[in-house]
């Protein structure tokens, strides 16, 4: 991870998630530079809002194995960072910047980073949480 910044790439799991991943995506804008999506069967319209944002998407049938369907979207990732959030869970804006600056450092323990989760109506579950998701692809 030499020269250039380091790609970040954002793996998702989701199903019927049109407007959570929507709110996800526009707070996360700038935290990453591709987006990896693994769909396990949405009915609305969670695929074109993952397209709007220049999502690859991976569809895979759901298994009753998060582990699984999470493994699956991380075969695509192509950064050299990857953050996992899922479509209920907001970045703050101020934790963009500190996200790039995370893996520019290569240190995954200097900046705390922190996301809320989201409820349907637009409500905040919770205090903002540090998110342990974020992994150094060390063999790419």
């Amino acid at each position: 991870m030499t020269g250039a910044s380091p790609k970040i790439s954002l793996c998702m799991i989701m199903c019927d998630e049109e407007k959570a991943l929507a709110r996800c995506l526009k707070n996360a804008a700038g935290a990453f530079d591709e987006l990896v999506i693994v769909d396990t069967g949405s009915r609305d319209q969670s695929l074109a809002v993952a397209a709007a944002h220049g999502a690859v998407v991976v569809h895979r049938d759901w298994v009753d194995d998060f582990s699984a369907v999470r493994n699956a979207g991380l075969e695509f990732a192509t950064g050299d960072w990857i953050l996992i959030l899922d479509p209920d869970e907001v970045l703050s804006p101020h934790d963009v910047p500190a996200l790039r600056k995370l893996a520019l450092a290569g240190d995954a323990g200097e900046v705390p980073i922190g996301a809320v989760v989201v409820a349907a109506d637009g409500s905040v579950i919770g205090s903002p949480a540090p998110i342990a998701a974020i992994i150094a692809c060390s063999t790419r």
